[in-house]
């Protein structure tokens, strides 16, 4: 018996939902089978999440009924390309029940059913009352071989999102290559992408984007082309000259920037409060350094002595992102943050060439707020990829303005991001001598702004400043 073999075996004995549902589906003339990503996880030596099945006979809707009965829980029928799942949820895990018509001959029927699968190794199906594998696509010699194969000609044109979760696999299991005849394929069917919803695209890019090998995960999609038909924004990014301050053309720098974000080391020392996040937040600053320059496309120009500017390109890169965040079906949260740090992202690497106040550094706090460590690591990841000119000494002076930035936010963002309201509208107007209008929200804006920077700290110091005859 095969290595694989032995661990489901002791997987079957181990686990209660199948303790609990194979005898149930053995009185209802059913086979009970685990396939797909247990199957591969075991034979990767990874630890399986949610365990899947195929339930095979002619009773098999009413073996599914008695199953989840039987677990305390309730199956939920959907369908899936046309095939009949249901979905059974136990103690926080969710279990997937793919029912199959045995038909004249049960070898075959499982056999198709195995083969309507996307690669070879989500095709190795466990028959836990026989206890042997079936595995009628090659699968584990692809897995021995550390190989993402298709199953067959027809599976990016029956789902075309797994074109892109090909590429996905690669990025969590760095252990597995693309087979070359799979790679081609995808090369090949790459338009076909366009076809899938924004959301499920979506969702396959933010798992490239929260895996270790999220850099190289956006470089073969690119590669692949299957970046530009959901991205288009990119396509001009290549080629595009910048100046002495990088060292590569626009495309390549966001590349470069993706790279560092995926290691730490090449940010260097960590600052303190700044560390590389987890989940969601390393998902966003990962996005947040794909889309950061898109605007350097339409503000792009070129002075007298041959050099590149790019004016502005923050705020139009904001606003390219934000278009590219509703195209995507991003949260609403989410799309807010990306639209903020790309507004922000200059606002640490521009001003280091000169000294910064700490009333500087209060106030992009105040504008950045919770995202302030993220605009942090994206300037370290942005610096990281632009070894131009005086790239040594602008990396020291950028590195102790993020110690400083981080420092006054360790310490003073809550004072910074709540502070106490010291006057109101009312007060404005009367020792102003104005009446409503935009006038009164400017000096109240004026009030909280030198609160933030540490100026004045009292209602009475705030009054004062309302007397003065101007600012």
């Amino acid at each position: 018996m095969s290595r694989l073999a032995l661990l489901l075996r002791a997987r079957v004995r181990r686990d209660p939902m199948i303790a609990a549902a194979a005898p149930v589906a053995r009185e209802h003339g059913c086979r009970l089978l685990l396939v797909g990503g247990v199957v591969r996880d075991l034979a990767l030596g990874a630890a399986p999440r949610d365990a899947d099945f195929l339930l095979l006979g002619r009773r098999r809707r009413a073996a599914v009924a008695a199953i989840a009965a039987a677990l305390g829980a309730r199956a939920v029928r959907f369908r899936k390309r046309g095939v009949e799942n249901w979905r059974v949820a136990v103690a926080g895990r969710e279990h997937d029940l793919v029912t199959v018509a045995p038909g004249r001959d049960e070898g075959r029927a499982l056999a198709a059913e195995l083969r309507r699968r996307d690669f070879t190794m989500n095709a190795i199906a466990f028959d836990v009352h026989a206890q042997r594998i079936l595995d009628p696509c090659g699968g584990q010699a692809d897995l021995r071989r550390r190989r993402v194969r298709a199953t067959g000609a027809g599976v990016f044109r029956d789902d075309p999102l797994r074109l892109l979760r090909a590429v996905r696999f690669v990025c969590e299991r760095p252990s597995l290559a693309i087979a070359p005849g799979t790679r081609d394929a995808i090369a090949k069917e790459a338009r076909r992408i366009r076809r899938v919803s924004a959301e499920r695209i979506r969702d396959e890019l933010d798992r490239i984007l929260a895996s270790r090998r999220s850099a190289w995960g956006i470089r073969e999609a690119d590669r692949l082309g299957l970046l530009a038909p959901v991205i288009p924004e990119i396509v001009p990014m290549r080629g595009l000259e910048q100046n002495r301050w990088h060292h590569l053309d626009g495309w390549g720098h966001t590349l470069a920037a993706l790279d560092a974000a995926a290691d730490p080391a090449h940010l260097g020392r960590p600052v303190p409060g700044a560390e590389v996040p987890k989940g969601e937040r390393l998902v966003l600053l990962r996005w947040t350094l794909l889309l950061h320059d898109l605007g350097k496309v339409p503000t792009r120009t070129v002075d007298e002595d041959g050099e590149a500017h790019f004016f502005g390109h923050e705020e139009a890169g904001a606003v390219i992102a934000a278009r590219i965040a509703k195209r995507l079906r991003f949260s609403t949260a989410r799309a807010r943050a990306v639209r903020r740090l790309i507004e922000l992202h200059l606002r640490v690497s521009i001003p280091v060439a000169d000294e910064v106040s700490d009333r500087a550094w209060r106030r992009l706090i105040r504008d950045g707020g919770e995202l302030t460590p993220l605009l942090v690591l994206h300037s370290l990841a942005d610096k990281a990829a632009s070894r131009g000119r005086a790239h040594r000494a602008t990396t020291k002076r950028l590195r102790a303005a993020c110690n400083r930035l981080m420092t006054l936010y360790r310490e003073e963002a809550e004072r910074i991001l709540a502070p106490p309201r010291l006057v109101d509208g009312s007060d404005v107007m009367r020792l102003r001598g104005i009446p409503p209008g935009p006038e009164v929200g400017r000096w109240i804006e004026e009030i909280r702004s030198r609160q933030i920077a540490g100026e004045i700290r009292t209602r009475d110091e705030a009054l004062e400043i309302l007397r003065l005859p101007t600012l």
